[in-house]
């Protein structure tokens, strides 16, 4: 950001942020670089290595049997936050009978109280509670499975006031209820062993298939 490296980050497939606030320049032109690589080792993935060249340039030797793209595929956003807001969600869930008790760790910039509320998929409020940490219950969970990837909606809300009327930061996300878990060489969600029958192609190879047919 304007020169200066605000953030680094290794791994091409999960989203990451940076705060610039001692680098951004109020009222003038700012500049964002982002610089990517897709030089490929032990410890990438995909997996492969980079060798260099006598001539001082470099290769990739993938272990794999499609083309290593590089590049920005997603969008680069500039967030502004009020000075109190949410920072992190973590949940996780355990199924008690037919009910759900989902743990969650709301972390948050400032001391305000966090309200935690869960929708279902028409809108109906079906668990609420208060506090930056704790244990909700969902009564007659409707867990998310294959073929079925039901979906609540967990709504974080800092507010303030005596009945919490001032809005400060709110975060929603869209959260599937399960548990997953492997035990030897089976895979289990929701307790229930999962039978694999297929696997996804690359689209390089699709392209491929798609040209030999024409």
């Amino acid at each position: 950001m304007n020169g200066k490296e605000v953030a680094f980050h290794r791994g091409g497939f999960l989203p990451f942020n940076a705060p610039i606030n001692d680098v951004l320049l109020p009222n003038q032109t700012n500049k964002v670089v982002v610089r990517l690589n897709n030089e490929l080792s032990a410890t990438t993935l995909p997996v492969g290595k980079t060798v260099t060249k006598k001539n001082g340039r470099k290769m990739v030797k993938p272990f794999f049997d499609f083309f290593n793209y590089a590049g920005l595929q997603r969008s680069v956003w500039l967030v502004a936050t009020p000075t109190e807001s949410i920072v992190d969600v973590t949940v996780n869930h355990r199924i008690a009978g037919k009910d759900a008790q989902v743990a969650y760790d709301v972390q948050t910039i400032g001391s305000c109280e966090v309200h935690v509320e869960v929708f279902d998929e028409e809108g109906t409020r079906v668990a609420a509670v208060e506090g930056k940490k704790g244990v909700l219950a969902i009564e007659n969970v409707h867990l998310w499975k294959p073929l079925d990837a039901y979906l609540y909606t967990f709504r974080f809300s800092i507010r303030n006031g005596e009945q919490g009327e001032q809005l400060i930061d709110e975060y929603e996300e869209d959260i599937g209820v399960r548990t997953v878990y492997v035990d030897g060489n089976k895979l289990y969600i929701n307790n229930e062993e999962v039978y694999w029958t297929g696997y996804g192609e690359q689209m390089d190879l699709e392209i491929k298939e798609e040209h030999s047919a024409d």
